[in-house]
């Protein structure tokens, strides 16, 4: 799921949640925050595409907001414009994305803005092939985009990170860091992350003794200060700061959280948007 700033065509102050169904034929469902969380209709992603990865790109540029969603079945990531396009399944842009080692499998994205200007940004993909070792950053403009890798073992030459591989990605409100999830289990408590302003490989560290048993979703709060991340198999939520160091986990949940989201609005479906924790 990701939640819009207002949009700037004829949406006011509304909020705007984007969801993907991930099914064998997907569809990104959209959904207007004001008011009740009315429900506006579900757009399908091309024959055979699924999708767990979606993300907002909103920097300002005058061609107004759009939606990328990655294919969970295809090297491919789709970018739907809903400041140009009246009709999003007709005019929907795709980019392939490059093979590494073995052919990418996109999981989850996310934007950076690094101060280059407006209309400027980079798109963080991670990559699910494991033994590709990469995350992948897509710049430029609708028809002329640039796909580059960045790796953490760029000459295949560590056999102990042939298993390693990225999920989820969240970067923080000011684009300075990237954390991306790896969520393999038997106690994995290790995290990636990315200097977004050095465009870095993607490093990692342990964030031990959180009881993190491979990560899934990560996401920030709006002021930057923490990270939370979702569990590949047990009921904990945990908690890092920003420099790194752990910060405690949650209860015991009801479920286990694969994917979570922060906005400045907690919004709840039954009783409407409260005030952000």
């Amino acid at each position: 799921m990701a939640i819009t700033p207002p949009l700037a065509a004829g949406a006011g102050s509304c909020y705007y949640s984007f969801m993907t169904t991930g099914t064998l034929q997907a569809y990104i469902e959209k959904f207007n925050l004001c008011g009740e969380g009315t429900w506006e209709g579900e757009i399908p992603l091309p024959a055979g595409a699924s999708s767990y990865g979606i993300a907002i790109k909103s920097d300002g540029a005058p061609n107004g907001t759009e939606v990328w969603v990655t294919d969970f079945f295809a090297p491919k990531v789709y970018v739907y414009n809903f400041g140009t396009c009246n009709n999003p399944p007709n005019c929907v842009e795709t980019i392939t994305l490059p093979a590494g080692w073995h052919t990418a499998a996109p999981g989850h994205i996310a934007f950076a803005y690094p101060g280059l200007g407006i209309g400027s940004y980079r798109a963080y993909v991670t990559d699910r092939a494991s033994d590709n070792r990469r995350a992948l950053v897509i710049t430029g403009p609708p028809g002329s985009r640039s796909v580059n890798e960045i790796t953490w073992d760029p000459l295949h030459s560590n056999s102990q990170l042939s298993f390693m591989y990225t999920w989820g990605i969240a970067v923080d409100p000011s684009s300075q860091i990237a954390y991306l999830t790896w969520p393999a289990s038997e106690g994995n408590q290790l995290l990636f992350k990315i200097n977004i302003a050095a465009n870095d490989a993607p490093s990692y560290f342990s964030i031990a003794p959180l009881n993190l048993n491979g990560g899934r979703g990560v996401a920030w709060l709006a002021d930057g200060s923490r990270a939370y991340i979702g569990s590949n198999t047990n009921r904990f939520l945990s908690i890092i700061n920003r420099d790194g160091t752990p910060a405690g986990t949650t209860s015991t949940l009801a479920g286990v959280p694969y994917w979570v989201a922060t906005s400045y609005l907690l919004y709840n479906f039954s009783q409407g948007p409260s005030r952000r924790r």
